[in-house]
Parts: C-alpha cells; structure tokens; sequence
C-alpha cells in the first residue's frame, strides 16, 4: 500500500504546518574557507561566516551546528554563535571569567610554534519565536594586545609540514515546532 496522507493531508498538499514535530523543514549552510583575523577585544562578526533562513513558523526551532578553527596568539581562542544581536548558549556570569559559547585555552606553547589550532564545534537549538528572517553568525575576538585568527594559525609560515589552513562552517536546520 502507498503512503498518501501525512497528518490527514494529501501527499500531494503538504505544507510545513501540517508535518510532524521534529520535521527538518528547510537546511541552509555557509562554509568559510578563507582567512579573517582580529585585533579588537570585543566580539566581532567574522566575515563570511553567518546564514541566514526565514522560519516558516513562529514555533519551530532553528538547530544550529557551527564548526569553528580559530586561534588567539598568546594561546586563547573565543567563540560567539549569535542571532542577530544576541549570543546563544553563554555560561552563567561568574566573576571576571569570560563568557562565550565556546573558549579553548592552550596550555602549551610549542603548539602554537608548530601553528596549532583550536577547533570550536557544537550544536545549539534555538527558538527564534519569529517568521522574520533571522541571521545567525560567528563571533570572535582577540585578547588584551593580541590577535585571533580564523582558519588559520598564529605563524601561518608557508611550510607542508606546519600551519595549514582549515575551512569553518555554520549550519541551520528548521525543525517543525
């Protein structure tokens, strides 16, 4: 027998609003695959590095996967995920402690003498409460007189052996709500 009714709908006539919770309604993805680099100690859009979908639904959620190479000279690296103006999945405020959606801290320096790089990556669901385009995008920033790089390391020397180069993404899926 042939399926040919979803949620009493012909399958012929379905629409968004009539699909099961949990239904991926729409994947957009954008992949960075050149350099950006920052001095600035507040959080900055990293170029290249956002998407944008318009949810067809006030209640669906938006899933965000980001994946991430960036590097702070003087061994810190800090990541942001944000939509429009607002970062996701912060930790609690403690103190003076930085608070980001992702933070690596690299103990080692000959890492960073060999062009190491920290890979920050996750996956946050968000609720948007919105039909209105939203954009999702990356942040980073720099530490105090240092410098954060993307896709790249902190010598960047033009060597096979050290200091490739790596691509970053973010990645949205609409779930029915």
């Amino acid at each position: 027998m042939a399926l040919t009714r979803i949620n009493n709908q012909s399958l012929l006539n379905v629409t968004s609003a009539g699909l099961p919770s949990g239904t991926v309604l729409q994947v957009k993805q954008t992949i960075k695959t050149d350099t950006f680099t920052t001095t600035s100690t507040s959080m900055t859009d990293v170029t290249g590095l956002s998407v944008n979908i318009t949810p067809t639904s006030s209640s669906s959620k938006i899933m965000v996967i980001y994946d991430v190479t960036c590097t702070g000279s003087h061994y810190a690296s800090y990541i942001d995920v944000v939509r429009d103006s607002t970062a996701l999945a912060l930790p609690d405020a403690a103190s003076n402690r930085p608070r980001h959606t992702s933070t690596q801290t690299l103990r080692n320096e000959l890492v960073f003498e060999h062009g190491g790089t920290d890979r920050h990556n996750g996956t946050i669901l968000d609720s948007p409460a919105t039909t209105a385009q939203v954009t999702y995008k990356v942040q980073t920033r720099a530490r105090s007189t240092h410098t954060a790089y993307v896709n790249r390391g902190e010598s960047d020397r033009n060597n096979a052996d050290y200091d490739g180069r790596q691509t970053s993404s973010i990645t949205v899926m609409e779930i029915a709500g």
